[in-house]
């Protein structure tokens, strides 16, 4: 159809390829395209094949390779993207902030450690121009969007830097965790005062005094308190009710028609996400800011503090596999965005004890908390677009595993997600219908409204036994103490 379609300005040549052939050796040598083992069904026996499914673009220097069509992944997107990306010359520049997160990889030679670079890059590499960037001192680089993932590992200069380059202008997608299941040991809260003692072994050294992560976003019109992580007892796969409650899968029987927004075409069309241990984002009390929630729980949800939930060990942070649970009646923002143009205080850098005192506390209610705002004094002017989402580890490489090779079936809309908010900040919304468009996964609606009925009932009823087991506990220790 490419073929025909774009007649003498698009060649396209199809080789056959078998192992062991000249069309092999071409493949590997001149693309970098190799065999795939890929089980063949068409047999009785079960046998194991070396399959070629690679396409190359070319376009005069330009080099765009898909070396193997695995079974989930999108092809005409994928198609439509290589050949876009291969027929222009200009690309726009994304800079992605160093941070402990570590999306970049490398060595480690006080640890004596090497860490791969994280897929995301490789993905974001395919259609832009990808710098890492140091927020050690002023950033002078030009970009046309910024990346920052887990602020909360930064310290208080180097948040200052991040802050005001997005407030100068430039729209940011930032990731937050409360928890990274990536590496616990990344939690905001481990940073909190003298941190958990368990998080780094004996001899190991510890990273310097991390920056008010809750006080940086605020600047940005997010309240967040990281202390604070989402369950949700929505779960529409039954190969997967292993997963604990803190794994959240978003999705139409969640019971919350506002899952997903329909006011951006970034979320309107998405199926199904899931996120690990994430928080909850809210405004904060200052209308100057637009703030648009993107993705939202469902209604059979509640929040955990950190220290309920994580134990520390001398293996570090430690998940604690039956945390208690109350659930509530609302639903919870995990994605928003925010659009801010005026006259905006600076950053105010605030003291690691302030951090402390504002954030051990793993037992402040979610409900009507505030976050510290900055001074409101007049200051520069600033024009602030933010996309926050209060998970990290949804783009993680089990995400980009699941999204290729479709095991079982699933077929999870994380990847589209975040390829979509990059695209809103840039202005560029060319792929966002085609990336987002797969086949509809349906599932048991009625059996999922029975099952999320039960669900309610058992957490209520559960609720109920502890309230009175609870009560009968404290008359007897009542009782004890009066004999005593």
């Amino acid at each position: 159809e490419i073929d025909a379609i774009g007649g003498t300005r698009v060649e396209v040549l199809i080789h056959d390829t078998e192992p062991f052939t000249d069309a092999a050796r071409e493949a590997r040598e001149t693309f970098g395209i190799g065999p795939r083992p890929v089980r063949n069904v068409s047999t009785a026996r079960s046998e194991v094949e070396q399959i070629f499914l690679g396409i190359a673009f070319t376009c005069g220097a330009e080099e765009q390779v898909v070396g193997f069509f695995d079974v989930g992944l999108p092809a005409e997107y994928e198609i439509m993207r290589s050949i876009r990306v291969v027929a222009r010359s200009e690309r726009k520049r994304i800079g992605v902030v160093a941070t402990m997160a570590n999306l970049f990889g490398g060595s480690n030679f006080q640890e004596n450690q090497y860490a791969p670079q994280w897929s995301v890059i490789t993905e974001l590499r395919k259609q832009y121009d990808v710098v890492e960037i140091s927020p050690e001192m002023a950033i002078m680089q030009e970009v046309d969007a910024l990346l920052v993932p887990l602020p909360s590992s930064l310290q208080t200069d180097e948040q200052g830097f991040v802050a005001d380059y997005i407030r100068a202008g430039t729209p940011a997608l930032i990731l937050v965790d409360p928890l990274p299941a990536v590496d616990p040991k990344l939690s905001p809260t481990e940073w909190v005062g003298d941190g958990n003692p368990f998080t780094y072994p004996p001899g190991q050294p510890r990273p310097g005094p991390r920056g008010n992560v809750r006080e940086w976003v605020s600047q940005f019109g997010i309240d967040w308190e990281p202390t604070r992580i989402v369950w949700d007892t929505y779960n529409p796969h039954p190969e997967l009710a292993h997963m604990p409650e803190d794994v959240v899968f978003l999705g139409t029987g969640n019971e919350n028609d506002a899952t997903f927004s329909d006011n951006t075409a970034m979320t309107s069309q998405l199926q199904e996400l899931v996120f690990l241990y994430p928080g909850f984002l809210g405004p904060v009390d200052d209308n100057r800011y637009e703030f648009e929630p993107l993705l939202q729980s469902g209604m059979s949800s509640g929040t955990n503090g950190y220290f309920s939930l994580v134990r520390g060990s001398i293996f570090g942070p430690q998940v604690n596999p039956n945390p208690p649970r109350v659930q509530d009646e609302d639903a919870y923002v995990m994605a928003a965005r925010v659009q801010f143009s005026g006259v905006i205080a600076p950053a105010t850098p605030v003291a690691e004890e302030e951090n402390a005192s504002e954030n051990v506390d793993d037992e402040t209610p979610a409900d009507g908390a505030t976050a510290p705002q900055a001074d409101s004094s007049p200051s520069a002017e600033s024009a602030i677009d933010v996309i926050v989402v209060a998970d990290l580890d949804f783009i993680s490489e089990q995400f980009f595993a699941i999204r290729q090779q479709a095991p079982g079936g699933l077929n999870f809309d994380n990847i589209t997600f975040f390829l979509n908010a990059m695209d809103t900040l840039l202005e560029d919304d060319s792929f966002i219908d085609l990336r987002s468009r797969r086949a509809r996964h349906r599932t048991l609606e009625r059996v999922e409204a029975q099952t999320a009925e039960y669900i309610e009932q058992r957490t209520t009823d559960e609720q109920q036994a502890e309230a009175e087991a609870e009560e009968a506990l404290t008359d007897a220790q009542q009782r004890l103490n009066e004999r005593v």
